[in-house]
C-alpha cells in the first residue's frame, strides 16, 4: 500500500482523493444514492490517508484495525455529511497521533485539533455545492493535513534520510539552523 508520510507524498494522495470522487459519485449513486456515495468516499478516503501514514508494518496493521472499525461504525450511524466529516477527520486525528506517532499528548491534541478545525474549515468553504465543489472540499481538508509534515508534525521515517525532494530540503534547513543557532529545534 502507498504511504502517506511526507509533505509530498500528502498532497499527491490530497489530488488522487479529490480526483476518485466523480468515480465514486458515478459507480456508487446507483447502489447508494449520490449523497450516500459522496458520505462513504469520505469514510473511505480518511481510512486509506490514515492506514497510509505509516511507515512501520506493525503500526500499519494496528492503524488498519483502528480505521476498519471506525469507517464500519462511522458508515453505520444516521447522520448526514457533515457529521461525516467530522468522523472521518477524528480518524485520521486518532490514528496520526495516537496510534502511528510517539510525541506529548498536549502536542499531538493542540495540533490534531487545529488541522481538524482548519481542515473541516476548509472543506467547508469550498463545499458550496455540487460534485465540483465536493472534490476541492476533499482536496482542501487534505491539503490542510499536509501541512502536518511543515508544522513539526513528527514523520514516521525522522531517522532515516528521506526520500522526497522537498523533505531534504527541509532537512537541510532544519540541520542549518540548529548549527546556527546551536541548539536543537
Amino acid at each position: 500500500m502507498p504511504r502517506w508520510d511526507g509533505f509530498g507524498r500528502s498532497l499527491l494522495f490530497a489530488a488522487i482523493a479529490a480526483a476518485g470522487l466523480p468515480v465514486a459519485v458515478t459507480f456508487g449513486a446507483p447502489l447508494f444514492g449520490s449523497a450516500g456515495a459522496v458520505r462513504l468516499y469520505v469514510i473511505a478516503a480518511a481510512a486509506v490517508y490514515a492506514i497510509g501514514l505509516s511507515a512501520e508494518r506493525s503500526r500499519r496493521v494496528a492503524a488498519l484495525a483502528f480505521a476498519a472499525l471506525a469507517s464500519v461504525v462511522l458508515a453505520l450511524l444516521p447522520i448526514g455529511l457533515e457529521g461525516t466529516a467530522i468522523g472521518a477527520a477524528g480518524v485520521v486525528a486518532f490514528a496520526r497521533s495516537g496510534l502511528l506517532q510517539h510525541q506529548r499528548a498536549l502536542r499531538a491534541l493542540v495540533i490534531e485539533a487545529a488541522l481538524a478545525v482548519l481542515g473541516l474549515g476548509a472543506a467547508a468553504f469550498l463545499a458550496s455545492g455540487g460534485l465540483l465543489a465536493s472534490c476541492l472540499a476533499i482536496w482542501g481538508y487534505f491539503l490542510v493535513q499536509s501541512s502536518y509534515f511543515l508544522i513539526g508534525g513528527r514523520s514516521p521515517r525522522r531517522d532515516g534520510p528521506p526520500r522526497d525532494p522537498f523533505e531534504q530540503a527541509r532537512a537541510r534547513l532544519e540541520h542549518l539552523l540548529e548549527d546556527e543557532t546551536g541548539l536543537p529545534r
